[in-house]
């Protein structure tokens, strides 16, 4: 009796829809909130997000996220990044590129995160790793091509770094605030840093890492204490690239902290939910 009952007064609720239609949502911020824990939000968020390849993958490979926005899409390859960078800005083209950045941004990129403690003055508008480069002036990435010393893990990791690096700046430049809760901001990412969020999130893993014999698990934990110690001394962009370096895969696979879920959502912007086709 009870399914009839709840099966007619659903029928009535379809009718009642039908004759009194509401008002469909020109844009995000139209649609009501959904009366979910903020656990469960992160869950539906970064599942929509997900690009449909990649999303029940438990051990993701390079190949796998290959095409997926984890990587920079648009890249040069050059023997000496820094130098290419350079001839790059000095070109016509790269002289008005710069001209117009600084037209937008004349006293920097957004966000107290992007202020050096010493001068006050902003980061240094370009980014750079040993084997990578990323220019927020040019929208370029340049990484060094795969060499005995430089392995193709080495490279594909560098693309990953330079690509948060990419959708940070991307973000700070196109779209500072968010449109829908969830979705990494300026003022998101100000909180994470007076947070200290990364390296919190970064000792989180370095203490929960499971599935290791004790010997390599002191091991590890000693040599990630020691980045640990180094990343403190970094920039906060340079924190969240690295973060990604170290913890590429279980990003991915099944992102728990705040530093995951914010580089998963920064990274998958246009996924699903977004009108990517998947």
């Amino acid at each position: 009796m009870e399914d009839t009952d709840s099966t007619i007064a659903q029928m009535v609720d379809d009718i009642f829809e039908q004759d009194n239609p509401k008002p469909r949502a020109k844009n995000l911020m139209d649609l009501s909130k959904l009366d979910i824990t903020d656990e469960q939000a992160d869950d539906f968020d970064i599942l929509y997000r997900t690009p449909a390849k990649i999303s029940l993958l438990e051990d993701p490979t390079a190949v796998d996220v290959t095409g997926t926005g984890i990587f920079s899409k648009n890249y040069t390859v050059a023997e000496n990044p820094g130098e290419y960078a350079d001839e790059l800005i000095n070109t016509d083209i790269g002289k008005q590129q710069r001209k117009e950045f600084h037209e937008r941004f004349p006293k920097g990129l957004p966000g107290r995160y992007n202020i050096k403690k010493s001068t006050g003055f902003p980061n240094d508008i370009v980014s750079i790793v040993p084997f990578g480069i990323y220019s927020p002036v040019l929208r370029t990435t340049v990484v060094q091509p795969p060499s005995k010393n430089f392995m193709p893990k080495e490279f594909f990791t560098t693309l990953a770094h330079e690509r948060t690096h990419e959708t940070q700046r991307e973000m700070e430049m196109d779209n500072p605030k968010s449109r829908v809760r969830t979705e990494p901001s300026v003022e998101f990412l100000e909180q994470m840093f007076d947070d200290k969020q990364i390296v919190k999130d970064f000792e989180f893993r370095v203490e929960n890492m499971g599935g290791l014999e004790f010997e390599e698990q002191a091991k590890l934990r000693k040599e990630r204490k020691e980045v640990i110690d180094e990343i403190k001394q970094d920039s906060f962009s340079e924190q969240f690239a690295r973060y990604g370096d170290y913890f590429l895969r279980d990003s991915i696979a099944d992102p728990k902290t705040k530093t995951e879920k914010a580089m998963m959502r920064l990274r998958f912007k246009d996924a699903p939910i977004w009108g990517m086709k998947v």
